[in-house]
């Protein structure tokens, strides 16, 4: 269990220094996100239809801004300025993905989530419990409809991109709090930019010791997770955990 272990203990760095922030709640929005449409008579009206081009930036951005609008209401009672809107984590990992260069959606199960979640729950927990519940739900097609994408990628990049979809599972399992400080906090150590053949963790230059930490972490339990092939979500209550066969690690 040392890989799985070591995981988790970037995973808790990143969350430390995300709840240690001094910042203004505007601070951490995604890219564009003032710009983006706050409701739907924000869009282009043609012909009685609202027009939406989900390949426009600030037009899915949009999407996501009336969400968390929508949305608000559930999460009043658990902060001020609907911080703790577990669905911040959508316009936030878009917004990685368009500022680090991953503009293809080889993510696409995000767009997917807003089908399966299921509204409203009693409390905090109920909510997670739903909305990883619904995360889990939208992999599989997606993920299997965009795999010829990964050749027009480096096989670092390619590799990363494989890794961090494993790596979904494991947090999905620890019912990570997809709020807005704690997701800004742990995309900080994810990677800023496309990946090259030459970029090798721990030795990126560029990247920040977190990230080449977090990208090391991210190979060996992508590793570890195809050398066993056990994944098993045990679930008991209103506590999840994940076993891997020890004897592989």
């Amino acid at each position: 269990m040392a890989v799985l272990a070591s995981f988790v203990w970037v995973l808790v760095g990143c969350i430390s220094s995300a709840v240690a922030e001094d910042s203004n709640i505007s601070d951490l929005y995604p890219p564009f996100w003032e710009e983006s449409p706050e409701e739907l008579s924000d869009y282009r009206l043609e012909d009685g239809k609202h027009i939406i081009n989900p390949w426009v930036f600030t037009d899915r951005m949009g999407l996501y801004r009336i969400l968390l609008n929508r949305t608000a209401p559930y999460f009043a009672s658990y902060g001020p300025e609907n911080e703790q809107n577990l669905f911040w984590g959508l316009p936030l990992q878009f917004g990685w993905q368009h500022s680090s260069g991953k503009k293809e959606p080889y993510f696409p199960k995000y767009q997917y989530i807003p089908k399966y979640m299921k509204l409203p729950s009693s409390d905090f927990d109920g909510l997670l419990k739903n909305l990883w519940a619904a995360h889990t739900s939208s992999l599989g097609y997606p993920l299997s409809v965009f795999e010829d994408r990964y050749a027009y990628y480096s096989d670092q990049e390619s590799k990363f991109e494989k890794n961090w979809a494993i790596a979904v599972d494991y947090i999905a399992a620890a019912y990570y709090p997809t709020t807005l400080i704690r997701t800004h906090g742990f995309q900080k150590g994810l990677p800023p930019r496309i990946l090259l053949d030459t970029d090798i963790a721990p030795f990126i230059a560029d990247f920040t010791a977190t990230q080449n930490t977090v990208l090391l972490s991210l190979t060996a339990l992508g590793d570890t997770d195809r050398l066993t092939g056990k994944k098993v979500l045990k679930t008991n209550g209103k506590q999840s955990e994940l076993y891997v066969l020890e004897e592989y690690i």
